[in-house]
């Protein structure tokens, strides 16, 4: 019974999670769920460790990630079974981190208590977020620290990127828990270090690590919330670039103009006239505008999904970062059946293998397409040069789920990662103009048209983790787990298996 009661704990702990996250955005959720997760783990065995971590993760994921299954099967025409199986799939994998994490810390259960919950806990937690970032090209969705983004425990995202941001969280809960259950040594030692960390974020958020560069610069975002039933369909074509085209021209008085993930969907050849006469508009009004656009390079038969500057031949950006089953297939070898099912246009796209250089209103500026905003080295790449960032989706694959704004929270974190203004433009929202600390200056309304318009600044310079990345927070975790193997031997045995 009191097992039964253990593993409900571990699914709700789970459950609670991505409420920590947009659109909810309840801070204090991740850390009571975490303090339930540990709470449940800690002191039972390797296998129900295990099983304990699988439940935690297939509640956090099956909640926070469900828009998947909104995505396959709403937009991308495959059936119920299979986006439920593709959907089923993609949050087992990411469960199954969670319980190689509960599995390890369950054979640290002969270390003592501080050092558990202060040190091992964290550097798994550290260790598992990323792991599931980069295997397999990566999953970087519902990442601990962005729940954080607005909190003092956010501004530990430029000295450390998001990550790191987890990393203090899951220290702050271990320290609840020693004050929780500890002993008196472990509970003094549980409050100080919870009053460090919040103090620390506190003072990190007087640092400013970035510095206005120039004068500020007018941007108009353009949100046209094309329907995407009639966005692919190529018989359509004229509504999109009519609609973009209205909704632009009066706003050729701003410096930038910026339009969404492939607003024109279709090759940037079919539609050299269109572009050749907007380019002769702007260039009357010394505005520049940036679109999304697919590219075909007959050298190599390859198309990319790509940010095209008008009129300026050589500027353009391709995705880098590709959606699986969306904009290529993995596996081709093996699952190029499912391509009979799932009915994207466009899937398969080829990745960019570079970074190209686009410069706007005489800036270098940081690009990303939709799903790339997940991947903090994308935009590392091209820092510290890049003045701002630009981020153009078309979030209308997701629907209306919890995605549109949790990738909004993503691009804040950024934001926040690199202290510069994030421009966002997407095709049905949620557009928005994001502050070098990664606060909302505007929003456009979800599902409406709508442009933004407002003043950003130009900056340079950068914090610790645009020139060193996650790569100090990754080997400090490894060290600790290294060093408690060898000094404690612990982690290799069970926690109630005898000597």
């Amino acid at each position: 019974m009191r097992d039964r009661l253990a593993d409900l704990i571990a699914i709700v702990s789970g459950l609670l999670m991505p409420l920590g996250f947009a659109p909810f955005e309840w801070r204090i959720l991740p850390v009571v769920g975490l303090i339930l997760f540990v709470l449940s783990v800690d002191g039972v065995d390797a296998r129900r460790a295990l099983i304990r971590g699988l439940l935690f993760g297939l509640s956090m994921f099956g909640l926070g990630v469900s828009w998947v299954y909104n995505s396959l099967h709403d937009f991308g025409a495959a059936s119920m079974m299979l986006s439920a199986a593709i959907a089923a799939g993609l949050i087992l994998i990411n469960a199954l981190y969670l319980a190689g994490l509960g599995y390890w810390f369950s054979r640290s259960g002969r270390l003592p208590m501080v050092y558990r919950m202060l040190l091992i806990f964290p550097a798994l937690w550290v260790m598992a977020e990323w792991l599931r970032s980069w295997i397999l090209t990566g999953f970087p969705w519902l990442l601990l620290g962005y729940s954080q983004v607005d909190t003092w425990f956010g501004q530990y995202a430029p000295v450390g990127g998001v990550l790191s941001v987890g990393a203090v969280v899951a220290a702050w809960s271990g320290g609840l828990i020693l004050v929780l259950k500890g002993c008196a040594r472990d509970r003094i030692i549980g409050v100080i270090l919870s009053l460090v960390l919040l103090a620390g974020g506190w003072g990190l958020s007087k640092v400013t690590w970035t510095q206005p560069l120039g004068e500020p610069l007018r941007l108009s975002v353009v949100q046209g919330n094309i329907p995407q039933q009639i966005k692919l369909q190529p018989d359509k074509l004229s509504v999109s670039l009519d609609q973009y085209l209205f909704l632009s021209r009066p706003h050729y008085s701003s410096d930038i103009i910026v339009w969404p993930e492939t607003a024109i969907p279709t090759f940037r050849h079919r539609v050299d006239e269109f572009l050749r006469q907007l380019h002769k508009e702007l260039e009357a009004s010394d505005t520049e505008l940036l679109t999304g656009v697919f590219i075909y390079d007959p050298r190599n038969r390859r198309y990319y999904n790509s940010l095209h500057k008008v009129g300026i031949t050589g500027q353009d950006y391709h995705k880098q970062r590709l959606v699986p089953f969306g904009e290529y297939m993995p596996f081709r070898s093996l699952l190029d059946f499912l391509e009979e099912y799932i009915q994207i246009p466009m899937s398969d796209i080829a990745a960019g293998d570079s970074v190209s250089k686009i410069n706007l209103a005489g800036y270098p500026t940081a690009l990303s397409i939709c799903y790339e905003s997940a991947y903090a080295d994308v935009f590392r790449e091209q820092l510290p040069e890049a003045a701002f960032l630009v981020n153009a989706s078309n979030d209308a694959w997701f629907g209306d789920s919890l995605a549109p704004h949790q990738h909004l929270e993503i691009a804040r974190m950024r934001a926040l990662e690199a202290g510069r203004y994030m421009v966002r433009s997407t095709n049905t929202g949620i557009s928005a103009i994001i502050g070098p600390r990664g606060e909302l200056k505007e929003v456009s309304p979800q599902f409406s048209v709508d442009v933004l318009n407002a003043w950003i600044t130009p900056y340079q310079g950068q914090g610790p983790f645009i020139s060193l990345g996650h790569a100090p927070i990754v080997l400090l975790s490894g060290l600790v787990l290294g060093w408690a193997w060898l000094r404690f031997g612990s982690l290799s045995r069970s926690a109630n298996l005898p000597e």
